[in-house]
């Protein structure tokens, strides 16, 4: 087992839990909720997937201090939190990765095609 090499170690904890209760509230809201939360916390409206991750991430982390730790999201996997040599990987509900890899388009969401 690793133990905590500095202060930003130890805030590995708070900063997982804190983003991880979030995720739990993004997953109960719909298309159309998810997209207008996002929208309201960070001021974007993506255009594409890269830009949806960012807008989900920044969302993930309005005014929450991560105390070092990078967020960002992983492909298919869900949200990274980095930190020097260590990772951890939240895995994200269906809406929220329907989300990113439909570019955060509340339209293409509904979409038939």
């Amino acid at each position: 087992m690793k133990n905590p090499h500095d202060p930003a170690d130890l805030m590995l904890s708070p900063v997982a839990l804190a983003i991880d209760e979030r995720l739990e509230v993004f997953a109960t809201l719909n298309p159309v909720q998810l997209s207008n939360r996002i929208v309201a916390e960070t001021n974007m409206q993506p255009r594409d997937s890269r830009e949806a991750a960012r807008a989900l991430v920044a969302s993930l982390t309005y005014l929450l201090d991560t105390h070092g730790w990078e967020v960002s999201w992983d492909g298919g996997r869900g949200i990274r939190l980095h930190h020097q040599s260590h990772d951890v990987v939240l895995g994200v509900s269906d809406n929220v990765a329907q989300y990113v890899a439909r570019a955060g388009s509340v339209a293409s969401i509904y979409s038939t095609s």
